[in-house]
């Protein structure tokens, strides 16, 4: 059993000629597919009006459609969709570009185009017909396996869409026309499933493009919708069909099994976003009032139209594509409607009669948003309440206020940087103190076990004096050749003005008043100096190799030294920092005591910052976030504090707060309660509704 709803916006002209607005696709059933497309209004609004002239007519449209696209078309089922599908362009041959209405949006050739490719593939393409396609899942000997079929089975449906779709446009002439840049052209949905029916289930694969959906009726679990919507939070699509050249879309594959008997059907967003749904559940009670009122599928159909007539949307269509499985014809489909109906009945209709008459959440709602005007001119009176405040801090330190835990989140992540700072210059310090380990023996010389400590350091001491004996023939060295250098320098400035005072020379023996002794001396002195520089270029100086190894084994032993007693280490960097034990007192080289004050002025600045952040950030954030949490929340604020008796409010401004709460509360009792008692309702419904989206069912499994 199986039917099809297609209900279309539409106006007469004087001629009697109806005319049909609508963009939905005819939807479709047969053996082994059923479908559903939306032509897309308002995305796709580019009126085309400079289409092939053949399209008006049904003789010449497939041909004027399909030739060069495809070899063979001729399949009646096909001929005769693709026809039933474009018949709306045969009743404005003679008028379709007098008047804007009359021309075609893009949205409206889309969904035909769309819907004929995949028909044509499903009845020529052995290959992708459904009993081919589910021998393949089956064949399938892993989950993985399955998984990548289906994903390959979604591309090429995709290729297979973007190919053909741009030359049946090439075809027809549908062209981006310039005056409606920025438009998606031939944006279109798809919504459809291929099926394959066995005794006890139906598998199901469903090949979706954007908002129209896919469902499944039982009369155990009722109606759920199978797929979740292809849209972003703002209700835009994600992902829809569409042909211009920069464009990309994808076409999902999703595999479902369900259970026998069942009702499979897709519907595009004119049918479940009727105005007169206030809930999936009255989409429900319409399929099952329209079953109940009906002798057959035919009347079924009927039944749904004339409704989506009456209270379809003005601006869109309304279409559906239906397969009842395993129920022994229309009566027996029947009567699982009336069961189910009796379950309805019990769990929400008798709880509220009129559950799907009246929104009260919304009526609800609205009257709470006049409240907060009504207790608008008390805000200023509690704002500087003690209760008021406290209260606020309390429910923002228990984190119900993000913006705030965000905030304390960035300060902590800063307090945290300094940590790590002052924890990277504690290690500098440590290092520095490691290295001249023996150099603090003071600090223990009253520990009367000290001796024992130092035991070992006669090594230590023998590699230090090492190394300051070399550290002074060093300085020595250098302060004799400075010395050398500056006589030098003397002896030259003589000889210098002995030569300028000669004035030209006539001959050499000119010179022989020059002392050249002095000449000698200098020469010698700066070969001296030069041999000195020279050795500390090529690093071959004896006295500067040694003094840098006796330096690094002085640190060695000293650290290896330190490695044993790591407590005197803790001590003297305590010590350090605490300021009992300065540079000053510690005979260690210049540059390390260097390092270990700058050190010392790092860790002060970062506590510093810390404190900084603990005492004045925090708490100018817990300010902000009191009076902003208070401007969003007062409303909420001044019923808690009046309801709590502990809450210390001036007698006067609570009574004048209890005035208006009480007045609001006389008046919406009603509402709230029964607002109360619908979204409950509402909530538990949605429970099986959206049972498929984010989960497995217990009879049905998918992948």
């Amino acid at each position: 059993m199986e039917l099809t709803v297609y209900r279309q916006s539409s106006k007469t002209r004087t001629d009697g000629t109806i005319v049909y607005k609508g963009e939905d696709a005819r939807p479709y059933v047969d053996g082994q597919i059923i479908f559903v497309a939306d032509g897309l209004g308002g995305a796709a609004a580019i009126r085309h009006q400079k289409i092939l002239p053949e399209l008006f007519e049904s003789d010449t449209l497939m041909d004027a459609l399909f030739a060069g696209v495809y070899e063979d078309y001729s399949n009646d089922t096909f001929v005769n969709y693709v026809k039933e599908s474009f018949f709306e362009l045969f009743a404005v041959k003679d008028c379709y570009t007098a008047n804007i209405n009359n021309i075609k949006k893009s949205g409206y050739f889309a969904s035909r185009i769309v819907t004929a490719i995949i028909l044509h593939e499903m009845l020529y393409n052995e290959k992708y017909s459904a009993k081919t396609i589910f021998e393949t899942l089956s064949a399938c000997e892993t989950e993985e396996v399955r998984g990548d079929y289906l994903c390959a089975l979604g591309q090429y449906f995709k290729e297979l869409i973007q190919s053909k779709i741009k030359q049946i446009a090439n075809n027809a002439n549908l062209i981006y026309e310039s005056s409606y840049s920025g438009l998606a052209l031939l944006g279109s949905t798809i919504c459809a499933t291929v099926y394959l029916e066995s005794e006890d289930s139906v598998e199901a694969i469903y090949l979706t493009a954007g908002d129209s959906r896919p469902y499944v009726w039982t009369e155990k679990n009722g109606l759920c919708q199978v797929l979740e919507d292809q849209e972003g939070k703002d209700g835009g699509m994600t992902n829809y069909i569409k042909a211009n050249e920069d464009a990309d879309f994808e076409i999902r594959c999703d595999y479902f099994r369900f259970e026998k008997p069942c009702v499979l059907f897709n519907a595009s967003d004119g049918c479940f976003d009727s105005g007169r749904f206030i809930s999936q559940l009255a989409f429900e009670k319409l399929i099952i009032d329209s079953a109940l009122e009906s002798e057959d599928t035919e009347k079924m159909s009927k039944y749904l139209t004339a409704f989506f007539l009456d209270y379809g949307r003005h601006d869109d269509s309304s279409t559906i594509a239906m397969k009842m499985f395993g129920y022994d014809g229309f009566d027996a489909f029947k009567e699982s409607c009336r069961n189910r109906l009796n379950t309805l009945n019990a769990e929400y209709f008798e709880q509220m009669g009129d559950l799907l008459d009246a929104d009260y959440v919304y009526e609800y709602e609205q009257c709470q948003s006049t409240f907060p005007a009504q207790l608008a001119g008390l805000k200023e009176k509690f704002r500087s309440e003690q209760a008021v405040i406290d209260y606020c801090t309390k429910e923002i330190l228990e984190g119900k206020y993000p913006l705030y835990n965000e905030k304390i989140r960035a300060i902590d992540e800063k307090i945290a940087q300094e940590n790590r700072k002052i924890g990277e210059t504690t290690a500098e310090i440590s290092r520095v103190v490691a290295d001249n380990y023996i150099k603090f023996k003071s600090v223990f010389d009253r520990d009367e076990s000290a001796w024992e400590r130092f035991f070992s350091t006669s090594k230590v001491e023998n590699f230090e004096q090492k190394y300051q004996q070399s550290a002074v023939d060093y300085i020595d060295r250098v302060h004799r050749y400075q010395n050398d250098f500056s006589e030098t320098i003397t002896a030259l400035s003589e000889l210098l003005e002995n030569v300028n005072a000669l004035g030209v020379p006539s001959s050499f023996d000119d010179y022989d008043e020059i002392t050249f002794e002095l000449l000698e001396s200098c020469e010698r002195s700066m070969n001296e100096i030069f041999v000195f520089f020279g050795g500390l270029r090529s690093k071959n100086l004896d006295v500067i190799r040694k003094l840098i190894a006796n330096r690094q084994e002085y640190i060695s032993r000293n650290e290896k030294l330190a490695e044993k007693h790591p407590e005197d280490i803790s001590l003297i960097c305590s010590m350090v920092l605490d300021g009992s034990l300065t540079t000053a007192d510690m005979e260690i080289l210049e540059p390390e005591k260097l390092k270990i004050d700058e050190s010392l002025q790092a860790i002060a600045e970062a506590k510093e910052n810390i404190q900084t952040l603990e005492r004045d950030a925090k708490t100018q954030a817990l300010c902000e976030a009191v009076e902003a949490y208070w401007n969003e929340k007062y409303v909420d604020i001044i019923l808690a504090v009046i309801e709590n008796p502990e809450s210390e409010i001036g007698e006067e401004l609570a009574d004048e707060a209890r005035t208006i709460i009480n007045d609001f509360r006389e008046k919406t009792d009603g509402v709230r309660e029964k607002s109360e008692l619908q979204s409950m309702l509402f909530a538990k419904y949605d429970e099986a509704y959206f049972m498929y989206i984010g989960g497995d069912s217990d009879d049905d499994s998918r992948i």
